[in-house]
């Protein structure tokens, strides 16, 4: 019995950005999903010094075009690999508490290699303190937070005739639709973090113009770190004061997410050669 099952949503299949699984961060870095696996480590072993018993998780398709890219991954990190439907992620979720029994899920995804530990390990230890069924992050910058949710509060929905989104987005049903049966508590990120200079930077990789963004800020990172596992979001935020270019190309990002500005970029084949996507990739 676990008290913490770490497990990372991924898939190839992006509708917007398609195989970003397998993008790199930085020349020669590694691919997305492998960032996001080495970040949760630290989670699992930062949790094992707090003598929790935790465990991670890489939950993919079974039917992922590219699922042989997922099991190197996992194996050269020693992580668990489950597979399971693609459409019903919530049900990968149920499988891996078949196999691995715990008291609390965190739920990642393969979007966000900017995990902020800290704060995942705030949440962990809230959700116990406050005996409630769901803890996550509020005013936080997007892609820095995980869910952390109780198993049974997971468990308790597959009884119940839930619709597409409760089942594309995991935990929905719980902190949204029939949020009225459970106990949900959201932590500030001003609580982990009261004295930033930088608050509003987004961090999720959906479009190119995110990924253009996050392979520069990874690249100041190893320069300073040369370890993935080790930065927090206090290092980003000096980085990111230091290094105002990077918060104008962060901007644009936002804004192209957004759907507030439109880029004239010529077709994606030329975008793909201008920013020879091939050696980030693949």
């Amino acid at each position: 019995m676990f008290d913490f099952l770490i497990v990372l949503q991924a898939r190839s299949g992006s509708t917007r950005l398609p195989r970003k699984a397998f993008y790199r961060l930085s020349t020669n870095g590694e691919w997305l999903v492998k960032r996001c696996l080495i970040r949760l480590s630290r989670l699992r072993e930062e949790l094992e010094k707090l003598k929790k018993r935790a465990k991670l998780v890489l939950a993919v398709p079974e039917n992922d075009e590219f699922l042989d890219k997922f099991k190197r991954a996992a194996y050269e990190l020693g992580v668990e690999l489950l597979m399971g439907s693609e459409e019903h992620v919530l049900s990968r979720f149920w499988k891996a508490l078949e196999n691995w029994s715990s008291c609390y899920v965190v739920r990642a995804t393969a979007d966000n290699a900017f995990v902020d530990v800290k704060a995942a390990i705030e949440l962990c230890e809230e959700i116990e303190k406050r005996e409630v069924d769901y803890c996550a992050l509020k005013n936080e910058p997007l892609g820095v937070g995980v869910e952390v949710v109780k198993a049974d509060a997971l468990l308790s929905l597959k009884n119940e005739k839930l619709n597409e989104k409760e089942i594309e987005h995991v935990t929905y049903a719980i902190h949204n639709t029939r949020k009225k049966r459970f106990k949900i508590e959201k932590m500030d990120f001003s609580k982990v973090y009261p004295a930033l200079k930088i608050q509003n930077v987004r961090l999720t990789l959906d479009t190119l113009f995110d990924w253009i963004f996050q392979n520069f800020l990874a690249k100041e990172i190893e320069v300073k770190f040369r370890n993935w596992k080790m930065f927090d979001f206090d290092h980003l935020d000096e980085i990111l004061e230091s290094k105002r270019e990077l918060l104008v190309l962060e901007k644009v990002a936002s804004l192209y997410a957004a759907g507030k500005v439109a880029i004239e970029i010529g077709s994606s084949i030329d975008l793909i050669k201008f920013l020879d996507i091939e050696k980030f990739s693949g």
